[in-house]
């Protein structure tokens, strides 16, 4: 029951301590990162890229956390996205960020470029 529980719900907000290259990709350049983030989903990631832009607003941080909810089937609490998304909106990224990489695979948070050239 625990584990299926587990599955259903995002990393802990704190998880992006996990993976370094997620932590400081970011928290360095949070708008990127949840670019980067949006485009392995199958979204627009430069319109995600634009809402962290306009200031991390709490409303604008919550369609990117509902549409990996959505697409993992987790379970969805709006009014506590709202809330770490207004408090440490780049934990937030950092977190999203680590759930689409654990389960889409990909190489961590480095950034396009650098890991890229880390692979050649």
């Amino acid at each position: 029951m625990a584990t299926e529980w587990a599955q259903r719900t995002l990393h802990n907000i704190v998880s992006c301590f996990d993976d370094t290259g997620i932590c400081m990709y970011g928290c360095c350049c949070p708008c990127l990162r949840q670019k980067d983030t949006a485009d392995k989903i199958g979204e627009n990631g430069m319109l995600h890229c634009i809402q962290v832009c306009c200031g991390g607003v709490p409303h604008l941080q919550h369609p990117p956390r509902h549409e990996i909810r959505e697409k993992y089937s987790l379970e969805d609490n709006m009014v506590m996205d709202i809330v770490f998304s207004c408090l440490c909106p780049c934990l937030v990224i950092c977190q999203l960020a680590n759930e689409v990489e654990d389960r889409e695979g990909g190489g961590g948070g480095a950034g396009p470029s650098v890991a890229k050239t880390a692979t050649t």
